[in-house]
């Protein structure tokens, strides 16, 4: 797995995941947003570095599958962002190890690894406040997709 240090350099972990990856190929969903695109970039050093083969496979909403320009055996998928059910099912037909990163559909069937939004903020906050700042607002969406892609309302909202 993949975490960041507090000067932002990727630091890996060899340790197998409980749901049986071991290492070699794996899969990004190429759905990303700001944040994801560095988890992204991260998880792709990571894996070079370790001497695993990452790929990007597209999702075919007409024929409501995965495909890729490369035709490799999967060893699992790392799912980076939200997905629709479709989406997840049409990954599960490609394998059935997957961890969803910067999302958790359905936790009791898949691994997640999130981000933990509350202390983050909570640390922003504090931080601002020692350093004098006083009117301090929340620039963002009042409601943006959950993991299972239904209208939620923004967690950073929620938390801020």
């Amino acid at each position: 797995l993949l975490a960041l240090s507090e000067t932002g350099e990727s630091m890996c972990h060899q340790k197998p995941l409980s749901s049986g990856f071991r290492n070699t190929n794996l899969f990004l969903c190429n759905q990303l947003r700001k944040l994801e695109q560095i988890i992204k970039s991260d998880v792709e050093k990571c894996c070079f570095s370790n001497g695993m083969e990452t790929f990007v496979m597209q999702f075919d909403p007409e024929e409501r599958c995965y495909r890729s320009a490369v035709s490799r055996e999967l060893d699992g998928i790392l799912a980076i962002g939200q997905f629709r059910e479709d989406q997840i099912a049409a990954m599960r037909k490609c394998s059935s190890k997957i961890v969803f990163v910067d999302s958790s559909p359905y936790p009791e069937r898949f691994c997640s690894v999130i981000p933990d939004y509350e202390v983050g903020i909570r640390q922003g906050m504090d931080y601002l406040m020692e350093e004098g700042h006083r009117k301090i607002v929340f620039v963002g969406p009042e409601f943006s997709t959950d993991s299972t892609n239904r209208q939620a309302l923004e967690l950073r909202r929620k938390f801020f």
